[in-house]
């Protein structure tokens, strides 16, 4: 099951704790420390990609390092947006 929510305030940008207010909107509470994100990152495959071209801001877009892997494990190989780059070069594996 997924729920998508809204969150408040609008503009949030990083890693937050989100508390729902009703069906349709969440409330920042507070940011993540390094364990509970740890927590978090174990939970997700891990996919090796390198950046391709930055977008906007802390925004890339990457590519999976390897084609076949990607495309077994997760249905496809193509440019994927990653979200809160805080340093990163052109062509670097991430």
């Amino acid at each position: 099951m997924v729920y998508t929510f809204q969150t408040q305030p609008k503009k949030i940008e990083g890693w937050g704790i989100f508390q729902p207010i009703n069906d349709k909107i969440a409330k920042f509470v507070e940011e993540p420390n390094l364990p509970q994100l740890e927590e978090y990152f174990q939970l997700l495959k891990p996919l090796r990609l390198f950046l391709a071209c930055q977008l906007k801001g802390q925004k890339w877009l990457a590519y999976p390092t390897n084609e076949s892997d990607a495309k077994q494990r997760f249905g496809f190989a193509k440019p994927i947006a990653v979200h809160l780059v805080t340093e990163g070069a052109m062509f670097e594996s991430i």
